[in-house]
């Protein structure tokens, strides 16, 4: 397997990041979605640290699945 440079891993940490932004949930909340440290958290978006491949698929997992609960909701229930 190839490994990710880290240019290619940064353009995917800043997506995470506007993504996260985007659906309005804070780092505390997405530690708790997550069940990762919220410093941890900070850490990766700042650039700061690295993780494992597991908690970055965590992370993209668990914003995936809230976009898509978002934007399967039937119309009428989205502006409640």
């Amino acid at each position: 397997m190839k490994k990710m440079s880290n240019e290619n891993l940064n353009q995917m940490v800043e997506k995470m990041v506007e993504m996260r932004k985007m659906l309005g949930i804070s780092r505390v909340e997405l530690a708790k979605r997550t069940g990762l440290n919220q410093t941890l958290i900070r850490k990766l978006e700042r650039g700061m640290d690295r993780a494992h491949v597991d908690d970055y698929m965590m992370i993209i997992d668990t914003l995936t699945m809230e976009m898509l609960v978002r934007d399967l909701l039937p119309k009428d229930r989205k502006n409640q």
